[in-house]
């Protein structure tokens, strides 16, 4: 049977064998070398102790004083270390020792004798058992280039083993510690970061079955952070372009039954607006007559606008793109509507910066658009404040032109102004609602970006960016 193992578990798993042979590694070397530290201090301690017992010994080895021999080795004898102290003479024979049995003794083990023959110190280890070892230590008491005798100290290094026993198991406990508060920081951790992560996965699965809506609110600044930031950009663009393949798809649609109705509907206003005019011409003088032929002609005339700019936003020309100056566009458009903006006392303020680089566009799409939105803002003014203000700049790092129309009417509502650009959504009465439309269609079809920004009955702000004309991408 195999165990699966989710995420948090694999890091909490991964992070506590780490630990543990880390903390292992650590105890083992740490006790290796203080073992070695101690039991070098030991030697040092044992050659020390026998040299200056031997140092001292010379003038009483000589007098044959053995009080003052047997005071030196009791103060030797002491140490926790040592388990025997003797003074031998050149033959062999225990003249002193810190068991008063042995003395007069003579001693002929092969470490005795290996000391006897050497003119140096001598060092040997005799094991007893896995953790008890008794070392050594042999000095001869030399005077005047002669060789009196031997001062030998035997120690034990239980009490160090013992010792190092100790710090092991201080280490250990140490360790276990270390390992508890590194698993809860694992636990923590992997919390920390498999909580983002779950919600993103949680996020793709929602992303999966259709919900485009879904919000990753994670705010770290770390990987996961930026991974979060991705997915909701992400998740956007996905919902654009799935809604732009909508629209696009509706847009097919729509022209498709564009074509339908200005066949169907056109066809036989004509005929009926043409016997309007006959009842007219026929009946001069019947007023009656003459008032209702009048509201049937205007009544045609207002479906024949709407039939053709239906059928201009459902299947809308493709652009003519040629290199074109915004500031001309601009001024052209305000020489046509010059009459229409005068009759209304609107006052026109305008902001566009000197030498504009060009842009590809299709100048009477760009016209109809300026057209329409200047006429929308002289609509919406109020009495008093009959302004708009028309401006335009670049902007360098994003590679648009933008041109702004403010004006200070009557505003847009804020649960409305999403909409605006929806096709038969209107604020206006006899508006057919496809005028902000077209003018999202036509910012689309340039590759440019068209945003609105009002506050309720102070002023509406409609902004336009189109992309600069690149030679090098031609």
């Amino acid at each position: 049977m195999k165990i699966r193992m989710n995420l948090s578990s694999k890091f909490i798993f991964s992070i506590t064998v780490l630990i543990i042979i880390i903390i292992c590694l650590v105890i083992f070397t740490t006790l290796k070398k203080e073992r070695s530290m101690i039991l070098g201090q030991m030697q040092r301690k044992g050659f020390v102790l026998t040299e200056v017992l031997a140092m001292a010994s010379v003038n009483s080895f000589l007098n044959y004083d053995y009080s003052t021999l047997k005071r030196y080795m009791d103060t030797v004898v002491k140490d926790e270390d040592v388990i025997s102290v003797m003074i031998l003479d050149k033959d062999g024979r225990v003249k002193m020792h810190s068991d008063i049995d042995l003395i007069g003794t003579t001693v002929d083990d092969s470490i005795t004798i290996k000391a006897l023959r050497a003119d140096e110190p001598v060092f040997q280890t005799d094991r007893i058992n896995k953790i008890k070892d008794i070392y050594y230590f042999s000095v001869p008491i030399i005077a005047e280039d002669q060789k009196l005798g031997l001062i030998r100290i035997a120690m034990s290094n239980e009490n160090v083993t013992l010792k190092i026993k100790e710090s092991g198991n201080r280490l250990l406990i140490i360790g276990l510690i270390a390992i508890v508060i590194g698993v809860l920081g694992a636990v923590f951790m992997a919390g920390m970061i498999s909580k983002p992560l779950r919600r993103l996965a949680q996020g793709a699965e929602a992303v999966s079955k259709g919900d485009l809506n879904w919000k990753v609110n994670i705010k770290s600044k770390d990987e996961i952070g930026i991974l979060a930031d991705a997915f909701s950009y992400m998740t956007k663009a996905l919902r654009k372009y799935i809604e732009s393949l909508v629209k696009t798809e509706k847009l097919a649609v729509l022209g498709e039954l564009a074509s339908g109705i200005m066949h169907e509907v056109r066809n036989p206003l004509e005929p009926i607006k043409g016997s309007a005019e006959y009842l007219q011409k026929k009946y001069k003088t019947d007023k009656v007559v003459e008032k209702y032929t009048r509201i049937i002609k205007d009544e045609i005339n207002e479906v024949s606008r709407f039939l053709d700019e239906f059928l201009e936003f459902a299947k809308p020309p493709d652009p003519n793109f040629i290199s074109l100056d915004i500031k001309s566009v601009i001024n052209e458009t305000l020489a046509l509507t010059d009459y229409y903006i005068r009759g209304h006392k609107m006052e026109i303020i305008k902001n566009i910066e000197d030498d504009l680089p060009p842009i590809m566009a299709d100048s009477a799409q760009l016209k109809q658009m300026f057209m329409n939105l200047i006429l929308n803002s002289v609509q919406a003014q109020r009495e008093k404040e009959r302004l708009l203000k028309i401006s335009s700049y670049l902007k360098n790092k994003e590679g648009y032109i933008v041109v702004e129309f403010f004006d200070y009417g009557h505003g847009i509502q804020e649960e409305k102004i999403e909409r605006i650009f929806d096709p038969f959504f209107t604020t206006k009465e006899n508006s057919t609602g496809l005028g902000l439309a077209i003018c999202h269609g036509i910012v689309e079809r340039h590759n440019g970006k068209i945003e609105a920004e009002s506050e309720p009955g102070k002023w509406t702000l409609i902004k336009i960016s189109l992309p600069v004309y690149d030679e090098k991408n031609e």
